[in-house]
């Protein structure tokens, strides 16, 4: 922002509502690129800066439809209590404030103003903004993953379908061997029960023991028969 008197700094933010708050939203990225109130005063001095936000304290309760306004010195601690707690705002912040406050979008006036009611609309700000950044941070980040997938190469994604046809061979040859284990699990207890088969049914011949039907079959089975 330009230096200049109180005044021309009034007519100057004054002139920034159209296009800070279009079609009466807030542009909340914009502020992105504005200096903060912190840095204006480290060059217009904190007085002066202290002296623009009572203006604009000012200028709010002047467009009010209010019983009891507030007097110089309640102007100027309000206008203290909002440079103290300005956090990472910008003079443009307070102006959206302001705005908003006066069209009924950050809780209602009744028939006076004081330093509670700029508190409590203060506040009230504090999380509309926060809200809308943490919008704009997570479209920012939907962007830049976007951005990521579309810039990816043809190496990239013939790197990525080379891991993809690994992986299935991988699983491939692991069930392969499974199965080929199980198989030979199946066969190892077949013959070993073949070998118990052969072994009772000769023995039971040696002593002059005929085997049973079923026996029988199971025993020519295990020698092939």
């Amino acid at each position: 922002m330009a230096s200049g008197s109180p005044g021309e700094y009034r007519v100057e933010l004054l002139s920034e509502v159209s296009r800070l708050i279009p079609g009466g939203e807030p542009d909340f990225a914009e502020l992105a690129n504005r200096s903060s109130l912190k840095d204006v005063a480290k060059v217009s001095g904190k007085s002066q800066t202290i002296a623009l936000i009572s203006l604009m304290v000012k200028n709010f309760c002047s467009s009010l439809n209010i019983v009891r306004s507030m007097n110089q010195d309640q102007l100027l601690e309000c206008a203290i209590y909002l440079m103290d707690e300005c956090r990472d705002f910008t003079m443009e912040d307070y102006l959206i404030m302001f705005t908003m406050a006066k069209r009924g979008k950050l809780g209602t006036v009744m028939d006076h103003v004081d330093i509670k009611v700029i508190a409590d609309i203060h506040l009230e700000y504090i999380r509309h903004r926060q809200a809308a950044f943490k919008t704009i941070n997570d479209s920012d980040r939907k962007r830049q993953r976007e951005a990521h997938r579309d810039n990816l190469t043809a190496k990239d994604l013939e790197a990525g379908r080379d891991a993809l046809a690994t992986m299935n061979n991988f699983v491939k040859d692991f069930v392969n061997k499974e199965k080929i284990e199980d198989q030979n699990r199946i066969n190892r207890n077949v013959s070993k029960r073949n070998a118990e088969i052969i072994k009772l049914v000769e023995d039971d011949a040696m002593n002059g023991i005929g085997p049973d039907k079923f026996m029988q079959e199971y025993y020519f089975k295990a020698i092939g028969l």
